[in-house]
């Protein structure tokens, strides 16, 4: 190795070491948010219609009156059926599960395309006067990041 070299790798050494002690051991200054100008809020989806776009349902329509047997018909994006069903739980105002039921896919399934779906559900009436119809995709997987739901309220009879 020349003396060159020998130079060259010391100078290169010494600017890395330079570098990496600048970036961990400087003082850190400390970061002033710019104010920011009112503006129109943003209107986000609530979590239970986040997914409004994906999913459709005809029958019962939301804050409906409805009863046992329960006839539910919608589309929504094959995306949401596993094996051409999808899950879907009734819940009275309080939060207890009064039927949880797989909806069937009237059609091909695996497609991005929306849809039609139907079923029924049976239950016994609550004691609460409202309640609430969730359709869930089916998740096979069972991870959190790929869960999508749709809620309607309901009235029952």
């Amino acid at each position: 190795m020349t003396t060159k070299d020998k130079i060259f790798t010391t100078l290169f050494g010494l600017l890395i070491l330079t570098a990496l002690f600048l970036y961990f051991f400087s003082p850190k200054r400390d970061i002033v948010e710019k104010p920011q100008i009112a503006a129109t809020p943003e209107v986000s989806p609530s979590p239970a219609q986040e997914f409004a776009g994906e999913i459709e349902i005809l029958i019962p329509q939301p804050d409906g009156v409805i009863e046992s047997p329960l006839s539910v018909v919608g589309r929504a994006r094959g995306t949401w059926f596993f094996e051409a069903s999808m899950p879907v739980t009734l819940k009275d105002a309080n939060g207890a599960v009064l039927a949880k039921v797989p909806v069937q896919a009237d059609g091909e399934w695996m497609t991005e395309e929306f849809v039609a779906f139907s079923g029924k559900i049976v239950f016994e009436k609550p004691e609460t006067d409202t309640g609430v119809l969730v359709f869930e995709n089916d998740n096979p997987s069972g991870l959190a990041e790929h869960a999508k739901s749709f809620t309607i309220e309901v009235r029952f009879k």
